[in-house]
């Protein structure tokens, strides 16, 4: 079983992702006040999987950190996690996702 939780829900998780000073271009607290979000997917108490999005102007956000646990890649997980995203997004107004590359 998979639980899934947001950044919103769950920001002490999001912080230990990425600590202090910002990675990748990415501050967590800056990430939460734009109204990014941040799907977790746990299994028995671990993060195993996560992805997230970025809004950016007019309905439209960029997909950030699709990444899945070796153990659990192949399982169909990112699948459903970037389904629940793109479920997400259209209920909160987002009609495109872009691709961070």
């Amino acid at each position: 079983m998979v639980a899934l939780t947001t950044i919103s829900q769950d920001p002490p998780f999001a912080r230990g992702l990425y600590p202090g000073a910002p990675v990748h271009g990415i501050d967590v607290e800056d990430w939460r006040l734009r109204g990014g979000v941040l799907l977790v997917a746990w299994q028995q108490r671990r993060a195993v999987a996560c992805v997230g999005y970025l809004p950016l102007a007019q309905g439209r956000a960029e997909i950030k950190r699709l990444y899945v646990v070796p153990q659990l890649r192949g399982q169909g997980l990112a699948q459903r996690l970037l389904k629940l995203l793109l479920q997400h997004a259209a209920g909160t107004g987002v009609h495109t996702l872009l691709a961070e590359t």
